[in-house]
């Protein structure tokens, strides 16, 4: 009878022999169908490549796991799990990864990192001794798992064949799929029976990496040739934003938005001259030329009080706004804000004249 290798084995080799006369079925040119660029065949090739790897650790990477492989407990003794393993072994001993194994299986705690994080991160690191340093050596696997099926997503939904609108929805999903997983892994009880107890104990990293294989498999191919069922015009609220490039405007859109611009500045530089002449206006009148000293009065003394102000001081100095003048409260040199006052200013008085009406003086 085969053992369950070899059958994993014929099954992935059957189904990639499936899956790859099947591509050459349909990435192979007929005389009937329109030729396919360079960049669809490269896309294509690199989906082939990456649905074989994904099938691969489905079906012949599954996740080691000692209770599963024993088809014992969670809440098995070491001494119990020692002496199973002692007689699979031809001299007697155990390697030194599993006698490390057992040591920690010796603490619920561990038993706990153990459904959460997955054999591999409790027999590898070796200099772990807590939840967080466990937590932190598990990070980078998954994580980079998932950088890497965003590239494959961005690369299924390039500008070039249609998919771009489809890309918010890939990247969403694995975002969406990634963000579950560390919440139910991190927040999930793992309640280790009681010894006589026979009750399971629900595997969190396995079936959550079980899933994860199952999301990169399907995401990309889902993407690539079923039939889209969102139309471009649905926008996704802060990922279309974000992962859409802007539009490039066509030569008629760009004319047409040169003249709505020189409209507007038809418009605004009439009212400009308007308002030029409204301010010279004001200081004929005494009652306006009244009430616009009060309020330049008004205004002087609460910049007094705002630029007299420590807290206001040390906040514009240390944004790069200072005011301060050389020798004032320590400072060495003039604060940039007071040195582009003064530059705006000597403009002013050398060259803007708001009307032919204005006086300087009395």
């Amino acid at each position: 009878m085969p053992s369950l290798l070899s059958v994993s084995l014929d099954t992935y080799l059957a189904t990639a022999l499936a899956i790859s006369v099947s591509w050459l079925y349909f990435v192979m040119r007929t005389p009937s169908s329109p030729p396919k660029s360079r960049t669809q065949t490269t896309i294509s090739v690199v989906l082939l490549l990456h649905t074989l790897y994904i099938l691969h650790s489905l079906l012949l990477k599954s996740p080691p796991n000692l209770f599963n492989a024993l088809k014992l407990p969670l809440n098995t003794p070491t001494d119990s799990i020692r002496a199973i393993l002692l007689q699979f072994s031809d001299d007697g001993e155990l390697p030194g990864h599993l006698e490390s194994l057992l040591k920690r299986l010796g603490s619920l705690d561990m038993r706990g990192v153990y459904v959460r994080f997955g054999h591999n991160v409790l027999t590898g690191c070796e200099y772990c001794h807590n939840f967080d340093d466990f937590l932190l050596f598990s990070i980078p696997r998954p994580l980079l798992s998932y950088i890497r099926e965003i590239a494959i997503v961005g690369l299924v939904t390039m500008s070039s064949n249609n998919r771009a609108h489809l890309r918010p929805v890939g990247v969403g999903a694995l975002i969406i799929s990634g963000l579950t997983e560390t919440y139910y892994t991190l927040t999930s009880p793992v309640v280790i029976p009681p010894r006589g107890s026979d009750a399971p104990v629900f595997m969190l990293h396995d079936t959550f990496l079980l899933f994860r294989r199952l999301l990169f498999l399907l995401l990309p191919l889902s993407l690539q040739y079923l039939p889209s069922i969102i139309p471009p015009s649905l926008p996704i609220p802060i990922l279309t934003r974000i992962l859409h490039p802007p539009p490039t405007l066509t030569p008629a859109q760009k004319a047409e938005t040169i003249q709505s611009t020189l409209q507007t500045l038809d418009h605004l530089v009439p009212a400009l001259h308007i308002m030029k002449y409204t301010r010279a206006a004001l200081m004929r009148l005494p009652q306006t030329r009244e009430r616009a000293e009060s309020w330049w009065t008004r205004e002087k003394d609460e910049g007094e009080v705002i630029r007299h102000d420590e807290g206001v001081k040390r906040t514009a100095r240390a944004s790069g706004l200072g005011y301060d003048a050389p020798g004032e409260d320590g400072a060495t040199e003039e604060g940039k804000l007071k040195t582009s006052a003064k530059m705006a200013i000597d403009a002013l008085k050398g060259g803007v004249v708001p009307s032919e009406h204005w006086r300087m003086g009395p």
